[in-house]
C-alpha cells in the first residue's frame, strides 16, 4: 500500500535572507499564514515568493 502526503513549501526573500514555510495543506490558507509569519518575524513584505508542492510517498 502507498500513501502520499503532499505538502507546501512556501520561499519568501528579503534583502538579508531568505525564509521557508512548510504546510500540510495547500491553497490561499497556506499562502496566507506564511505571509503573516514573515510579517511578524521581518516587520515588512517580501521581494520575491516562491510557491511548491513536494509530495512524501510511504510504501506501507
Amino acid at each position: 500500500m502507498i500513501k502520499m502526503i503532499e505538502k507546501t513549501i512556501i520561499f519568501l526573500y528579503r534583502r538579508g535572507g531568505r525564509y521557508t514555510y512548510i504546510f500540510r495543506h495547500q491553497g490561499a490558507l497556506a499562502l496566507m499564514e506564511a505571509h503573516r509569519n514573515f510579517f511578524k518575524e521581518n516587520k515588512g513584505m517580501p521581494e520575491a515568493q516562491l510557491l511548491h508542492t513536494v509530495y512524501e510517498v510511504h510504501f506501507l
